[in-house]
């Protein structure tokens, strides 16, 4: 299933179809952290006849890949009132938390939505969305450092294999 949001209208249009697509942003100069954007709604029937759902819109989630599974702020199950589905421990660098686990839909940069995704919820002061390995798993995705830039770039599902040695 894909997703689009418009930000114009805060809408979010759902498209029915299987879809391979790829993202790539470049930033001005060599960056120690990737953002993007990303939605996260509750995870609820998205028949194209239904209601939107509520929704949450940020320009900052950021991709790490010391997380296991995908983190998102207590600010967004406040916003979206997510309900509990369980309990999840997050190993941290701090120590380990005991945390709430709650069941999403959550809309990546390449306008893909990924279905009841687990995830944990946690204090996140400078960030709205960690999307952690058992999203980048999925996916063939590279950061290069040319000319001073950091680019990065992922498609969904992985279908090459990339080798920088033998290019």
């Amino acid at each position: 299933m894909c997703l689009v949001h418009c930000q114009r209208k805060n809408t979010i249009l759902f498209i029915l179809k299987v879809c391979m697509r790829s993202y790539t942003k470049t930033f001005d100069c060599i960056v120690d952290v990737i953002n993007t954007n990303a939605v996260v709604l509750p995870a609820v029937d998205l028949a194209p006849e239904l209601k939107i759902p509520p929704h949450f819109y940020t320009e900052n989630a950021v991709w790490d890949t010391g997380a296991n599974t995908t983190v998102i702020s207590s600010k967004i199950v406040n916003k979206l009132n997510l309900q509990p589905v369980g309990k999840g421990l997050i190993y941290g660098v701090g120590g380990d938390l005991d945390s709430n686990t709650y069941i999403i839909h959550l809309g990546l940069p390449n306008e893909e939505l990924v279905k009841d995704l687990l995830v944990t919820a946690m204090d996140l002061p400078d960030y709205d969305i960690l999307i952690g390995m058992d999203i980048i798993n999925e996916l063939d995705f590279a950061i290069t450092n040319g000319n001073g830039k950091t680019k990065f770039t992922f498609s969904r599902p992985s279908t090459r294999d990339i080798d920088f040695q033998k290019d």
